[in-house]
């Protein structure tokens, strides 16, 4: 899960450090609300969580200025400055958000909370992708084939996760070393062609056949499910 954050109260601080070091989670800091729409505008997210004070109206510029770019994004608004009345946090859905918590709150419990809509949002009714015989389980980060565990590192099943929500589409590299990395510390675009044959080789070893991460010259890569088909 890609995060894009704006943490800037104390008493986000164990929440921040947290999302910065979680490893289901690849998150990036930055400090005012115009970079986080300079992000988004470049880099796919997830998930976008501020704490700042904005008004209505600077909640409504903000939205009004990035609409076409995040579509596929949730907005999470902690609250940490005063109680909200009721009619106050329907006015900051109205402009936007889709969460608006009270903070402080538990680590964990707010990953899962985004994690929960997210799978909402994809069509997913539990926190397990199941492509016939592939199993990715989210919640565990772990890849099972024909319920034998595939070992994979952090990139590679961010990789095949990223494949997997978009089964069937033409990927392009650019967008996948994006997804992946987020704009910090990218390598060179070849990396991508390199997870990919990791990712064939380790699911080759564990038996499966047929080239499932099929690659579309001059495009990218699609993930197939036909060679994951039960017979």
């Amino acid at each position: 899960m890609k995060m894009l954050l704006n943490l800037l109260n104390p008493n986000n601080t164990l929440v921040r450090d947290y999302l910065l070091s979680a490893p289901e989670v690849q998150a990036k800091h930055v400090a005012s609300i115009k970079e986080i729409a300079e992000y988004i505008q470049s880099y796919g997210y997830d998930c976008v969580l501020i704490d700042q004070e904005l008004t209505l109206q600077e909640a409504g510029s903000f939205f009004a200025s990035t609409q076409s770019y995040h579509q596929d994004c949730i907005f999470v608004l902690m609250n940490n400055h005063r109680t909200l009345s009721d009619d106050e946090v329907i006015a900051y859905f109205d402009t936007g958000f889709d969460m608006v918590l009270r903070s402080p709150i538990s680590s964990k419990l707010l990953v899962a909370k985004i994690r929960a809509i997210i799978r909402r949002l994809r069509g997913l009714q539990s926190s397990t992708i199941e492509i016939g015989s592939l199993k990715i389980d989210l919640s565990n980060h772990q890849v099972f084939l024909n319920e034998t565990q595939v070992d994979l590192t952090k990139k590679e099943l961010v990789l095949l996760e990223c494949l997997a929500f978009n089964k069937g589409k033409v990927l392009s590299k650019e967008f996948l070393l994006e997804y992946i990395y987020g704009g910090i510390d990218e390598p060179e675009i070849r990396i991508i062609d390199a997870f990919v044959w990791r990712i064939r080789k380790k699911l080759a070893d564990c038996g499966l056949e047929g080239d499932f991460m099929q690659t579309v010259w001059g495009r990218g890569y699609r993930l197939s499910d036909e060679v994951f088909k039960v017979e």
